[in-house]
């Protein structure tokens, strides 16, 4: 078959997927973020974002190294299921997968039992920041999805699923800060804080905590791997509990930020629907609305009254112009009854 003119050739040196790779490619990508002589305490950066995907009451992304995970939340919609609704609280219905491609080496399977084992635990943790009592008979669904697995999946997925239901209006108690530990090893074992995907996978034992940093109460906890002293235990849950509270200046600020953002768009919104209903009431809206948005009205509103009218000849601005229009009427001169002498 004669190949297409119109075609793009491919490169003449390519490289195959990792899902084909060879182990010894497939244990650098393991490698890529590893560092043997790492602090312990140490945390990746972490971008968060809210608000992002316009079909879902409520979503939001977080990217900690190479993890990146990606949130939706439904809802409140009707309760469905077999299953009726206990009392008159809702309920929430929480999904965690990962994407095909989230992680190097052989695909996962869809509905395998530890994607309904994190789907358990992360229910767990957000069950009790969320006021079910307000939605009765609803449920809402919290949908995580796992683009790149690059360690801690769990809790970065639960971190970003409290963002995803703040984002969503949904009232809560509290946010759900997660953080993901690793035992090292060894002779001599150490807490690694945020673990990496190599980290985990040579980990003795892997720990999740979710902790609620206002309430000062952990609302969820997860451990995997191998027996170990009850003062490791400990240690490791007292240095989980250390890290959510580190991350959660910036769970704040991301909301804040967002719904700045929001209340901004709701304002310059309103200014246009009201300047496209009536025009006369343009000045004076742009003038109320000055106090909200800051200066850059004020210096809009100056530069279209400067190219629009003539300093020479207009005496008075758009605003006071539509100031005396919107002024009262004079009232009416008081007409004295006519009267006539009595014969």
């Amino acid at each position: 078959m004669a190949g297409g003119h119109r075609r793009i050739k491919g490169p003449e040196e390519s490289q195959s997927p990792i899902l084909y790779a060879t182990p010894d490619q497939v244990l650098d990508v393991y490698t890529r973020e590893y560092i043997p002589t790492r602090d312990p305490l140490r945390q990746r950066p972490a971008y968060m974002k809210v608000g992002q995907q316009s079909q879902a009451t409520g979503s939001a992304y977080l990217e900690s190294g190479d993890t990146k995970v990606v949130v939706s939340v439904f809802g409140p919609r009707q309760a469905e299921g077999r299953e009726p609704p206990i009392g008159l609280e809702g309920r929430l219905v929480c999904d965690f997968r990962w994407a095909p491609f989230s992680a190097p080496g052989p695909r996962k399977s869809s509905g395998s039992k530890e994607e309904k084992e994190m789907s358990l635990a992360l229910q767990e943790a957000l069950l009790p920041a969320v006021q079910l009592q307000h939605y009765p008979r609803a449920q809402l669904e919290v949908s995580v999805l796992i683009m790149q697995d690059g360690g801690s999946a769990l809790s970065a997925g639960i971190t970003a699923a409290s963002l995803a239901l703040a984002d969503a209006g949904v009232q809560m108690f509290d946010l759900v800060v997660g953080c993901g530990l690793a035992l090292r090893s060894g002779p001599d074992p150490v807490w690694l804080l945020d673990p990496v995907l190599y980290e985990e996978k040579q980990a003795a034992v892997v720990l999740t905590v979710a902790f609620m940093p206002m309430s000062n109460q952990v609302s969820g906890l997860l451990g995997s791997g191998e027996g170990c002293a009850a003062d490791l235990w400990a240690q490791g849950l007292r240095l989980g509990v250390e890290g959510c509270q580190i991350l959660y200046p910036t769970m704040r600020s991301c909301l804040v930020r967002a719904t700045r953002k929001r209340r901004e768009a709701q304002i310059q919104a309103q200014a246009q629907r009201v300047e496209e209903r009536d025009p006369t009431y343009q000045a004076h809206v742009r003038r109320v609305m000055a106090g909200n948005l800051g200066p850059l009205i004020e210096i809009q509103t100056q530069a279209q009254s400067v190219v629009e009218g003539d300093e020479d000849t207009q005496s008075m601005t758009e605003g006071d112009q539509a100031a005396q229009q919107l002024q009262p009427p004079p009232p009416l001169p008081v007409q004295q009854p006519l009267t006539k002498p009595y014969k």
